[in-house]
Formats: C-alpha cells, sequence, structure tokens
C-alpha cells in the first residue's frame, strides 16, 4: 500500500491533524456580508451559532465550485447599537 493509501485510510478510519496555516483566509463584514455568504457558498452559514464552523463550497459566477472552505460567523454589535454579522473564511 503506497504512503497516500494509507493517509486516506487513515483519514477514513481514524483521525487526521492538519496543518492549514498556509492556506488563505479571509474575512467578509459590511452591511451586505450576509447576501455575500449566501450566494457564494452551498451551506447556509448565516444560520450557524456564532463560533460555529461549517464546512462549505465557495461558487464561482457560473455557479462551479470554485473549492471547499470551512466558515464561521462571528456576531458583532454595530456602534448604533444595530446587531451585524462578519465571517471569517
Amino acid at each position: 500500500m503506497s504512503q497516500v493509501a494509507r493517509e486516506c485510510l487513515t483519514a477514513r478510519t481514524s483521525a487526521i491533524l492538519l496543518d492549514s496555516s498556509y492556506m488563505a483566509k479571509i474575512y467578509v463584514s459590511g452591511p451586505d456580508a450576509d447576501r455575500l455568504v449566501a450566494r457564494a457558498f452551498t451551506r447556509d452559514v448565516g444560520s450557524a451559532k456564532d463560533g460555529q464552523f461549517v464546512y462549505t463550497l465557495m461558487l464561482n459566477e457560473a455557479a462551479g465550485i470554485e473549492g471547499d472552505l470551512v466558515a464561521t460567523r462571528i456576531y458583532s454589535k454595530n456602534g448604533g447599537g444595530a446587531d451585524s454579522f462578519s465571517y471569517y473564511v
């Protein structure tokens, strides 16, 4: 069995540790953050609990898959007292 096959088998039957520090991080905020996240991702990240991570796919303009990612919703209170949400992807 090859090294790649052993790693895949371990990931499916046990647990793995993945260093994702080299991957890009995106912070989505502002008045249209909810609308952008709803349009760009296949899962409803906006209904996640604050701090809950959601595995989803990111789509391009033609609804093709650009990549898979993990996103979380972050609650914040604006200076004017209005509730808002930002997303860390």
